[in-house]
């Protein structure tokens, strides 16, 4: 194995190149070894730390979109209960979980087509 193979700390992604067989990253404190491969990722798995913000943003969107749908659909149900028209409630919260829920099926292809 060469110095100057590209590989990352497995634990935050920095960029190991050029730098000893082992030790600790200079970003996070954590140990590697290059030679055992210990502490290090080699390939196309290895994500940049904007990869990764990324990543968590779309994962913080879909979560935020499923929770808002969940809600919908249960504001519905339980509103259904006290109304004297309890069709109206119901279907209101069946729409609005719908839309979330679209919103989660969108969000979840459009920002996987864009990612790694």
């Amino acid at each position: 194995m060469d110095l100057d193979e590209p590989v990352n700390c497995a634990a935050c992604g920095y960029d190991l190149t050029g730098v000893g067989w082992e030790g600790h990253c200079p970003e996070c404190g954590r140990f590697y070894d290059k030679a055992s491969g210990r502490g290090v990722a080699r390939g196309a798995g290895v994500l940049s730390p904007v990869e990764r913000g990324d990543r968590v943003i779309m994962l913080a969107k879909l979560g935020a979109y499923g929770a808002l749908a969940l809600g919908c659909l249960v504001w519905g149900g339980i509103a259904s209960l006290s109304s004297p028209m309890p069709a109206r409630p119901l279907i209101l919260g069946m729409i609005g979980g719908g839309a979330f829920g679209f919103a989660v099926y969108a969000t979840w292809f459009i920002d996987r087509r864009d990612g790694p």
